[in-house]
């Protein structure tokens, strides 16, 4: 009996863009890559922290050096080779101009204020896991995507 794609044996890759990697992604190296490593599966980042994709959400957070959608043709790339992608979406926390948007949905710590986490020098501030952002504004990304282009590219075989 056939299984589904998720019910094969994956062998991940996962990449973590930076906000410059955009700038001329090569998506046939990561293909020789992932042939290199025995990788079935590219694990991306799509958005949350920063967006590589067109969001027009009022939380968006996009690339600044985007200047077209990357998404659907490292997508592409990775289906034509028969490998699998899996776009992730980060809301682990925003940068101050989208806290100071909607302060009522970020963690406090013990004294009131914001908890703060840095990932690479970066600080950003930590939402409250029962809050509208991780949850009505999460659903509202996830069911966005659903009109994005790269979005059929995730499922093919």
């Amino acid at each position: 009996m056939a299984k589904y794609w998720y019910q094969e044996n994956l062998r991940f890759l996962q990449t973590v863009l930076r906000e410059v990697d955009i700038i001329d992604y090569d998506a046939k190296k990561t293909v020789a890559y992932m042939e290199q490593t025995n990788a079935n599966c590219l694990v991306i980042n799509a958005g949350g922290v920063i967006d590589f994709f067109d969001n027009p959400l009022e939380m968006s957070n996009p690339n600044r050096f985007m200047t077209g959608e990357i998404l659907p043709g490292i997508c592409g790339e990775i289906h034509r080779a028969g490998k699998r992608v899996i776009a992730r979406i980060d809301f682990r926390g925003v940068e101050p101009r989208r806290y100071n948007l909607h302060p009522d949905w970020f963690s406090l710590d013990q004294d009131g204020n914001p908890r703060v986490a840095s990932f690479g020098g970066a600080k950003i501030t930590r939402p409250c896991y029962h809050s509208y952002y991780t949850n009505e504004h999460g659903a509202a990304i996830l069911l966005l995507q659903k009109t994005k282009s790269f979005i059929p590219y995730l499922f093919l075989k």
